[in-house]
């Protein structure tokens, strides 16, 4: 058997590289360690690009001054506004809610303007506005408190007669009262209660015969 057999799959494959924007991401989200001067400048890059679309310069205008401030041809500029995207958006590593993140800010400082403007127009639609983003209109499905349900309790009501009649016969060994009621219940049936004719009824009725 050849001795590969037993090596990881991805061995002898190089080991994939951490991006300079995944160290920044994990930078961003847990404090540690630290960029390197190349990483430093690229988040400064990242953050002025993100100050921007915060601002709701247009996507145009920001590759524009990302091109003659940081002297980067266009193709690149577009580039760093997609990474923007992702490091600041990276919770879910999507563009959707790094947009959806940037609304809800935005809805914020449009509550805060109108309660200063004293406007209540512009204040009820900015809250209309937080609501849809942050789906606070969806009803949430409120499940049961599995905890707190108790079992069915089945009452079983017999005569005097009956009641005599089936202890005696549980005393004999003759009845499994525990199976019949198990059995009967799913069906959703009453239990049928066992009778066994006695030698006068049988005597009776041949008389009458």
């Amino acid at each position: 058997m050849s001795s590969r057999a037993n090596e990881p799959e991805n061995f002898g494959k190089p080991a994939k590289q951490r991006s300079d924007e995944d160290d920044i991401i994990e930078f961003l989200r847990t404090g540690n360690g630290e960029l390197s001067d190349k990483q430093k400048k690229l988040f400064d890059i990242y953050d002025f690009a993100d100050n921007q679309i915060r601002n709701l310069v247009k996507e145009s205008e920001v590759v524009n001054m990302l091109m003659l401030k940081y002297g980067v041809k266009r193709a690149t500029a577009y580039r760093y506004i997609s990474k923007t995207k992702q490091i600041f958006g990276s919770i879910n590593r999507s563009e959707k809610e790094f947009w959806r993140r940037l609304v809800i800010e935005q809805c914020f400082d449009s509550i805060k303007l109108s309660k200063s403007l004293r406007d209540p127009k512009g204040l009820n639609g900015a809250i209309a506005q937080l609501i849809k983003a942050t789906n606070l209109n969806e009803v949430d499905i409120d499940m049961p408190d599995f905890a707190a349900l108790e079992p069915h309790t089945y009452e079983l009501v017999l005569n005097d007669f009956s009641v005599s009649m089936m202890q005696s016969l549980m005393q004999a060994g003759a009845v499994n009262l525990v199976g019949m009621m198990a059995n009967e219940l799913n069906k959703s049936q009453p239990i049928p209660i066992p009778i066994t004719p006695s030698h006068d009824s049988e005597s009776t009725d041949h008389s009458q015969v």
